[in-house]
């Protein structure tokens, strides 16, 4: 259960990294001195700094259309990100405002 509700920032779900990563299968650190976040899981590594419009996934850029922010202590990263690259597949109703995420195999 997510403490914090998401936020939408530039048209873009942005939730804490915790959640969402080990929700899907993850580890999460934080590494305080380069303002990063990198996610783990199985042969996927993926970083994440913040207020910058790239992340890292295998060592390969990626631009990101809202870049992760903190608020509140908290470290706010852009889902479908961190879902669709940890395997997951994510839908959105527009009629019921609703996310779906689906864990891949």
């Amino acid at each position: 259960v997510n403490d914090v509700p998401p936020v939408i920032r530039n048209g873009r779900t942005m939730l804490p990294a915790r959640f969402i990563a080990e929700a899907l299968g993850g580890t999460v650190t934080w590494n305080e001195a380069d303002q990063k976040v990198t996610i783990v899981k199985d042969d996927i590594t993926l970083e994440i700094f913040i207020n910058e419009p790239f992340a890292v996934v295998n060592g390969t850029p990626v631009e990101l259309d809202s870049p992760a922010f903190i608020e509140n202590s908290r470290t706010y990263l852009p889902m479908r990100v961190i879902a669709e690259n940890l395997g997951a597949t994510v839908d959105w109703n527009a009629e019921t405002r609703t996310i779906k995420i689906t864990p891949g195999k």
